[in-house]
């Protein structure tokens, strides 16, 4: 999800007359969810987070989060530190996305590692998510953000839905001609069903 879909999304659901005319511009004001990948996933998890603390929580009837960046890994829910083995696990020699991608990142972003306007399971007001959709995969140092995340909400009596995908990498349906990218595919279908049901 890059910046602009962000802006836009989150005008449609903070902004009245945007919502009240949101069947003009093509869309279901009764089937709205936040979506987005690896970067995008958090902001569809912090949008989400953002309009739930002002109040806003029942614009948004779903989160669809597809290998997400949940957690700074210097900053892991207390509870949780025992899971977070990712980030050594898939340091390096794994396509696409490593420990030291992820490093590079937070510095470039400057991301503040106890602020849950960046990081969700930071958030207080897990309990009052809609239906979540969480997609991971095995060789990425953010299986873990996922996999976390997915535990809080249920512990918090969130419908959570996951699919894993064991031993591919980061985002990996960015390549089309994987047989798991079809796979992947028809699952984000019915994951995007599942949280509008």
């Amino acid at each position: 999800m890059t910046q602009a879909p962000h802006n836009f999304l989150y005008s449609m659901l903070t902004c009245p007359k945007v919502f009240a005319n949101a069947e003009s511009l093509g869309a279901d004001p009764n089937k709205v969810f936040t979506i987005g990948s690896s970067a995008g996933g958090g902001l569809a998890l912090t949008v989400a987070n953002s309009l739930i603390r002002t109040h806003q929580g029942l614009k948004v009837q779903g989160i669809i989060a597809l290998a997400p960046v949940t957690t700074h890994p210097l900053h892991p829910p207390p509870d949780y530190d025992s899971y977070y083995n990712a980030y050594i696990e898939n340091q390096s020699g794994v396509p696409l996305l490593d420990k030291q991608a992820m490093e590079t990142y937070f510095t470039a972003s400057e991301a503040d590692p106890h602020d849950e306007n960046v990081f969700v399971t930071l958030s207080h007001k897990l309990g009052s998510f809609p239906k979540t959709y969480i997609v991971t995969c095995g060789k990425d140092p953010l299986r873990d953000d996922g996999k976390v995340l997915g535990l809080m909400l249920e512990e918090e009596g969130v419908g959570v839905k996951n699919d894993h995908y064991t031993g591919l990498p980061h985002c990996f349906w960015v390549v089309s001609e994987l047989r798991e990218t079809k796979q992947f595919r028809e699952k984000l279908a019915l994951g995007v069903r599942w949280v509008l049901e």
